[in-house]
């Protein structure tokens, strides 16, 4: 009895990023990248357009074996004529500064919600959703972490490059974003809309962005979320001293006089939005409840790579 299996063809790409590919069956082509990372070195920003991305890659891949795309199958990626069976569908947020960043993460695993995704947390990432490790995950999933620290992981992958241009912009770009990305496995993307989004020719430009938006409002802070406007540093003394006892979770009404509990709490509220009136959930917690929701900053790609269309992929005619 013969037996033969088919290998998959790894292809190393921009800066040592790969893809993926095997022939599933006869005309057939199963491709796996991350094509952000495959035509630029790096996912820090990118383009929407996934037909574009999807073809790009491939070129680059039967280029890089010495092959030519035949014409008429060149066409077909650039039309969407293939399916969707897994996809990450990204937004760069970005805050004041790193700790911002890491304070809105604090917040945000203590009071988040999302319906019918249990939160997680694994390091410095926020997971809404079971996490495939060694079993099957959810249909969809959330995940919100801060890009500037996993570019400083040691020992994983998602270090840029030392060979990428500009990596040092880069890096400082990164240093004061919240990255958020919507995982889609194929069960939810033949679910959702009647599964009109397994396949690619009905994705246009917009169609990430709608689904981020679509996912990532399913997450709820409620009204009292991590507002970084001041630090405890920057209060008078005796501010300082009423804030910490207040996050220790001491009741000030009962300690300060009257009017001095109403100053404090003015000048308090005035410097950070921290509502002293309010009861902690946790005496042991670092997380502040405060009187308004953090509104994120949708980043936009760097200004700097205008001009670089090898760090910044665009859509080629």
């Amino acid at each position: 009895m013969e037996r033969s299996t088919v290998l998959s063809q790894h292809v190393r790409g921009s800066h040592d990023e790969h893809m993926t590919m095997r022939t599933v069956q006869t005309g057939f082509l199963e491709i796996d990248l991350n094509p952000s990372k495959f035509l630029q070195g790096h996912n820090l920003c990118g383009s929407d357009d996934l037909c574009g991305l999807v073809a790009a890659s491939v070129v680059k891949a039967f280029g890089i074996l010495g092959l030519k795309v035949p014409s008429d199958d060149l066409v077909q990626w650039k039309l969407g004529m293939f399916e969707v069976s897994r996809v990450d569908v990204t937004e760069m947020f970005e805050l004041p500064n790193r700790n911002d960043v890491r304070a809105w993460l604090r917040a945000a695993s203590e009071l988040a919600r999302m319906r019918w995704r249990k939160s997680t947390v694994k390091g410095s990432t926020l997971y809404f959703g079971a996490v495939a490790n060694g079993k099957r995950g959810s249909a969809w999933s959330l995940k919100v972490y801060c890009k500037a620290d996993e570019l400083e992981a040691v020992g994983k992958s998602h270090r840029l490059p030392d060979t990428l241009p500009l990596r040092g912009e880069l890096a400082a770009w990164a240093e004061n974003k919240l990255r958020a990305e919507v995982l889609l496995r194929s069960a939810e993307l033949r679910r959702y809309a009647g599964g009109r989004f397994i396949h690619a020719r009905n994705w246009n430009d917009q169609t990430a962005s709608a689904l981020f938006s679509h996912y990532f409002s399913k997450m709820e802070l409620g009204t009292n979320a991590m507002l970084p406007t001041v630090t405890e540093d920057d209060l008078k003394p005796a501010l300082r001293l009423a804030y910490t006892a207040w996050k220790s979770g001491h009741d000030l009404r009962g300690v300060l006089p009257h009017r001095t509990f109403y100053r404090y709490r003015k000048q308090i509220l005035d410097a950070t939005a921290g509502e002293i009136d309010l009861a902690l959930p946790q005496a042991k917690s670092n997380v502040v409840p405060l009187r308004r929701v953090l509104e994120l900053q949708p980043a936009g790609n760097p200004v700097f790579l205008a001009e670089r269309p090898d760090l910044l992929f665009r859509r080629v005619a």
